[in-house]
């Protein structure tokens, strides 16, 4: 199978993850067309498709769970051919496809539950699981079997159209949190310590089969190449890491339960990154650098608030003071906005993917990218 990615831009993100480059990597696309009016002229689009294209493919699995019909895979798979033959990229920018199960994905692997609602997917379930049910799970939940039987139908259509990447499973605590409900699992840290490290460290061998299993569909048609939801090309596995409940967890718990789960997912991989949401995880930076195969930060600022807003120029200078590079995703702002965010910070620190409406504006913006 051939790579859908130039020479070149390999080369780029390979100089990217060895702290090798001179610019900032700038992930940059736009469309030729109105992706949902072709598909809808095409007969493409099916009355099933009342959701975002982004969301179309969760909607598309949890049919072919509930119906036992794989047509809706199909279907929603053709829609992204289409959207991949209107799409052109810029910079470093490249062919992806996400199979967007909804964030903490492994969650319904486990116990089936998955609700798409109001343009996202709710894994927390209504009752929460006893520790005992948890610590007894011995296999993944059928709606899984039906996860990896799209991922294979993915690997089968999109191959060589795009670098494919593996749905996003999930931080272990999130995970756990859906199991346990949010409030339940900050009462357990407290109430029940040695159940929750033990509940992580179970998820934990889920996970890791979770993630083997679909990598192994996917690297023959990938060339050697690992993508994820961010964008950020790699020629070696890696995963964006997260645990979006340390918002709500105080240092000392942060440290002693979830950081040791953490470490145990990052080990498993040469280099990755961690995707720090919000401004409540920002006291666990420090710790979270410790890993030594963590080689960036993917910042996701509150809603309204933009990447080159001066209230969080002292976390980039810390996240660059603690050896590691930073990736943005959706850049909100035009390139005058970047052209001086990098007279502030060094350029070859950044990954940015941001949307372009056309070759013009993505040359102006890789000028900056370029210091020009």
């Amino acid at each position: 199978m051939s790579r859908p990615v130039p020479v070149g831009i390999i080369q780029q993100y390979d100089a990217f993850w060895n702290a090798k480059n001179q610019d900032a990597l700038l992930y940059m696309g736009y469309d030729t067309a109105d992706v949902k009016v072709s598909a809808q002229a095409k007969g493409l689009f099916k009355p099933w498709m009342d959701t975002s294209l982004h969301w179309g493919f969760a909607a598309a699995v949890n049919l072919a769970y509930k119906t036992g019909d794989s047509t809706y895979v199909s279907d929603i798979l053709e829609l992204h051919v289409e959207r991949l033959s209107l799409t052109r990229y810029a910079g470093a920018g490249f062919p992806t496809f996400t199979a967007n199960l909804g964030a903490g994905s492994l969650a319904a692997m486990l116990t089936g539950y998955a609700h798409l609602y109001q343009d996202t997917v709710w894994f927390e379930l209504d009752e929460p699981w006893p520790y005992e049910r948890i610590l007894a799970l011995n296999d993944f939940h059928p709606y899984a079997d039906t996860v990896m039987a799209a991922m294979k139908m993915t690997a089968e259509r999109l191959g060589g159209l795009a670098v494919l990447s593996v749905n996003d499973l999930g931080g272990l605590a999130d995970v756990l949190s859906s199991l346990r409900r949010c409030d339940g699992i900050l009462y357990d840290l407290h109430d029940c310590p040695d159940d929750v490290a033990k509940a992580l460290g179970h998820i934990l061998k889920f996970w890791l089969r979770a993630h083997k299993e679909t990598q192994a569909i996917l690297e023959p048609v990938n060339g050697g190449l690992y993508t994820h939801w961010m964008q950020l090309l790699a020629p070696h596995p890696y995963y964006p890491h997260q645990c979006d409940a340390c918002a709500l967890i105080g240092p000392q718990h942060f440290r002693e339960l979830i950081l040791p789960s953490l470490a145990a997912e990052m080990a498993h991989f040469p280099a990755t990154v961690y995707h720090l949401d919000g401004s409540h995880c920002i006291v666990h930076l420090d710790a979270l650098c410790e890993s030594p195969t963590l080689k960036a930060i993917q910042w996701v600022p509150e809603p309204g608030v933009t990447y080159h807003d001066e209230q969080y120029h002292p976390l980039y200078a810390r996240i660059l003071e603690l050896g590691r590079k930073i990736v943005f995703t959706g850049w909100r702002g035009d390139a005058d906005d970047m052209r001086r965010f990098f007279k502030r910070f060094p350029r070859e620190a950044f990954f940015i993917s941001t949307g372009v409406k056309d070759a013009a504006e993505a040359a102006e913006y890789l000028r900056v990218a370029e210091g020009r």
